[in-house]
């Protein structure tokens, strides 16, 4: 294939993943995406990704930026680091290196490298209105939807990765994950691009890296294809299953804030089980804001306890039943944050659950931080919040000021913010919430019509 060729398949891709995200963020001035960001790790499909990305902004009018994370993990991980920019840099790829700091655990390296560079990544993303482009490909889906299979997992991790996801209000794009690995290092060699060959990607300590060389034996090469075959068939399925149970839930479900969750039980005990196993994860993973689902062990013995009204916690949730519904909360105590800083027009995660915005500088906590850190200041804000349950009432985010002032929050679904901070002189608060499970997204946003009732702040 000649080098026209390879850019213009690459070209093709990109402008399949990106028309839509950023034709919609053009027209919703509340979530303009102003740039397009780059994960380098430096290898042949992230180089490739790179080039490719800074020819399409330039061609389409928008800033890019390309970043690599240094995980700091082994004594020549700044090395190579600098080596990678330097490689961005003779192609005149604009880049920034992120250092993580935080030592290292003995044990599950891969995944706390994985969760930090997402952290770094995203918050990059939010200082600079970003969206974010992965470079996973074909090779990559393959070897991901055979490991989950080993794993035992469900019609949802057998349809592997999205092409477009979104992660703490930040919009990720996997755009090249329909192509091989081979067509991204062709497309390096065209450009004379030298991409730098990570050793970690040889150490057999890690699953991903056995699964990759038992599938690198001629003999074996077919099991890819039967990989991406099983997630294309999952992923068909899983599409299927979420739009019907999320109709379901629009009937049937009320949710408070992404902090409580009802079920009506009558419909429920009416479903299959195996829809009462795929929403009961679900609801825990969003309201809980867990990282993973629960196991379908653990969700079986919580519709058990639930079947007798016996009270049972999962996943930092936690769940009851009464005569007509089925209750998940979350749970008070599990991960509280401190409190957290805000300067006068900042824009800040907090709680793990929530993007923040506020008008002017104070603290962020928990509005039950609140009532027993500033019992005498909760009165301004109590009547405004008394609609709610006591166990969402306390997770609520609250805004203390420098001068004593209270605020509860105006919630938002993000898609508003524009015109709250429209406003002059005013003392205002803006919530919205992070990483709900597409299946309850839709209920979310259809709450947030509603949900400020008796908040104005």
């Amino acid at each position: 294939m000649g080098h026209s060729a390879q850019s213009r398949k690459l070209n093709d891709a990109l402008t399949a993943c990106l028309q839509r995200p950023l034709g919609w963020q053009k027209n919703s001035p509340a979530r303009a995406i102003n740039c397009i960001v780059v994960a380098v790790s430096g290898g042949p499909d992230s180089f490739a990704l790179a080039h490719a990305t800074a020819v399409f902004a330039k061609q389409n009018g928008y800033s890019y930026q390309c970043v690599v994370v240094n995980h700091n993990i082994r004594p020549e991980a700044g090395e190579e680091a600098e080596l990678v920019l330097a490689e961005l840099a003779r192609h005149h790829l604009s880049a920034s290196i992120i250092k993580i700091t935080d030592p290292p655990p003995s044990q599950g390296i891969q995944e706390w490298a994985r969760q930090r560079r997402y952290a770094v990544l995203l918050d990059f993303c939010h200082q600079h209105d970003a969206c974010l482009l992965l470079g996973h490909h074909a090779d990559d889906q393959a070897e991901t939807v055979l490991m989950r299979l080993a794993k035992g997992s469900a019609v949802d991790g057998l349809a592997g990765m999205q092409k477009v996801t979104w992660k703490q209000d930040i919009c990720c794009i996997r755009p090249f994950l329909h192509l091989q690995k081979s067509a991204l290092t062709a497309y390096c060699a065209a450009h004379k691009i030298d991409y730098v060959k990570d050793r970690s990607n040889e150490d057999k300590r890690f699953a991903r890296v056995r699964m990759r060389q038992f599938l690198a034996r001629q003999e074996r090469s077919k099991y890819s294809t039967y990989g991406l075959r099983l997630s294309r068939a999952m992923g068909t399925i899983s599409a299927y299953h979420r739009d019907q149970l999320s109709q379901w839930m629009m009937r049937h479900a009320t949710i408070q804030l992404g902090l409580q969750i009802r079920l009506d039980r009558h419909a429920f005990d009416r479903l299959p089980e195996a829809a009462q196993h795929y929403l009961l994860r679900q609801c825990v993973k969003g309201v809980g804001n867990a990282y993973y689902l629960a196991g379908f062990e653990q969700i079986a013995a919580i519709l058990g306890k639930l079947n007798k009204r016996t009270a049972a916690t999962c996943g930092g949730c936690y769940l009851y039943a009464s005569p007509s519904a089925y209750h998940i909360q979350p749970e008070w105590g599990r991960a509280a944050p401190g409190l957290s800083p805000i300067a006068s027009g900042q824009t800040i995660s907090f709680d793990n659950r929530w993007r923040i915005s506020a008008s002017h500088q104070g603290q962020i906590m928990r509005y039950g931080q609140l009532v027993r850190n500033r019992p005498e200041q909760v009165s301004l804000i109590s009547e405004s919040l008394s609609a709610y349950p006591l166990r969402v009432r306390e997770m609520i985010p609250c805004w203390v000021g420098l001068d004593g002032r209270v605020l509860a929050p105006h919630f938002s679904s993000g898609m508003e913010k524009a015109s709250i901070y429209s406003r002059q002189n005013e003392y205002y608060l803006v919530a919205w919430p992070l990483d709900f499970p597409p299946l309850l997204q839709n209920m979310l946003l259809v709450e947030a019509s509603s949900m400020n009732e008796g908040m104005d702040t």
